[in-house]
């Protein structure tokens, strides 16, 4: 009976996937992150201030910088960077200048080193 249930459920699971296959549909759409390059040319500057810095997993050596920084509007957001900096980084207290979409405030970057050439 189990043996007849896992070869349904494989066959239904072959067809799923050749059905995505046939019909050029993805079977989970991600949603489009902007690039960092969007973010320093579209993104509105502010100043912001680094709160803390956060590691991920075995990543040690990889920093996600903790930033406060304040909208035009007036909304205080303080949110961890999605990109990462290796070794001695920010520190506590560091002035940064922070670039956000407006729509998106959640997706910023820190600007440092050559994005002033972008």
């Amino acid at each position: 009976m189990l043996e007849l249930f896992c070869g349904s459920l494989c066959v239904i699971l072959l067809l799923v996937i050749l059905y995505f296959q046939k019909t050029d549909k993805p079977i989970l759409k991600a949603p489009k992150v902007p690039g960092r390059l969007s973010v320093i040319r579209q993104g509105i500057p502010v100043e912001g201030t680094i709160v803390g810095v956060e590691t991920e997993g075995l990543r040690l050596f990889d920093q996600f910088p903790v930033v406060r920084f304040k909208t035009p509007q007036g909304q205080l957001l303080t949110l961890t960077c999605r990109e990462s900096t290796r070794g001695p980084g920010y520190k506590k207290g560091q002035k940064v200048e922070v670039r956000f979409l407006p729509m998106f405030p959640e997706y910023f970057i820190v600007v440092s080193g050559f994005d002033f050439l972008l």
